[in-house]
């Protein structure tokens, strides 16, 4: 096997783990994506819950 074949295995080699870094990234950064938007809906309701906690904290000092 000569340098210039060796080369191109090294570069064949190089550009798959490329192409799979593009891959995993696109994964991740869609996942990250979805995760946000899912925790932005989940927002309304865990202030609902403190303002509830905080109302309940109150009631109970007045007994």
């Amino acid at each position: 096997m000569g340098q210039l074949a060796a080369l191109d295995l090294v570069d064949d080699y190089l550009v798959d783990q490329e192409m799979k870094i593009q891959i995993v990234s696109e994964e991740i950064s869609a996942s990250l994506e979805e995760q946000s938007a899912a925790s932005l809906l989940r927002v309304p309701r865990a202030i609902r819950d403190v303002i509830q906690l905080c109302d309940d904290a109150v009631s109970l000092r007045c007994y």
